[in-house]
């Protein structure tokens, strides 16, 4: 098998499991369902994934994050693929192009940790804020893309992993990718 043909395979778990050795553990917050009132008196953000009162992420399928609508202005990806990665709930998402060296894009989601313990991965970090909602995110570079970690409570939080394999691995662009699908799952979370 080829070296980029391995590394290929690797990818998809690589991108999934970049910022795993920086989870932080704490106690549980509790979190409220979305901003907008439904007749029946439940609040829900349309299209959004439901879960019950002080649920958190954990009635959130990853797979039902992004609509196929959503994924064809991000790029061309094919259907998502459920898995468990470490401790996270995933969905991987591959580009459908002929090229070997196409890009993947993750949404994990982790009840097991915040964002304060993301760490470096030797590219350096940014921290800041997102969407209407002010949730806190953390940009990590990585050696095949990059991740975004979105706050979901204290002691949660949904990673957007954008990875490629080749020479044209362009990490700031992989970085604006993540952030722009981190912008569309922000209000399809409950807040913490």
């Amino acid at each position: 098998m080829s070296r980029l043909k391995s590394a290929k395979l690797a990818l998809p778990l690589l991108v999934a499991a970049a910022v795993v050795t920086g989870c932080a553990s704490g106690e549980s917050g509790i979190a409220s369902p979305g901003v907008t009132d439904q007749p029946d008196g439940t609040n829900t953000v349309p299209g959004t994934p439901t879960s019950s009162p002080g649920a958190g992420l954990s009635a959130v399928d990853a797979c039902s994050l992004l609509t196929p609508t959503e994924l064809r202005a991000v790029a061309n990806f094919d259907e998502g693929t459920s898995k468990t990665v470490g401790t996270g709930r995933t969905c991987e998402w591959k580009e459908n192009s002929s090229e070997e060296d196409a890009s993947i894009l993750t949404a994990t989601i982790r009840e097991n940790g915040g964002i304060d313990g993301i760490e470096d991965k030797g590219y350096g970090t940014r921290s800041g804020a997102i969407g209407t909602n002010g949730r806190e995110v953390v940009e990590v570079p990585t050696r095949v893309g990059c991740v975004v970690a979105m706050a979901v409570g204290a002691d949660e939080r949904v990673e957007v992993g954008v990875g490629h394999l080749g020479e044209d691995l362009n990490r700031t662009e992989m970085c604006q990718t993540a952030g722009k699908v981190v912008e569309l799952i922000d209000p399809k979370l409950p807040q913490g």
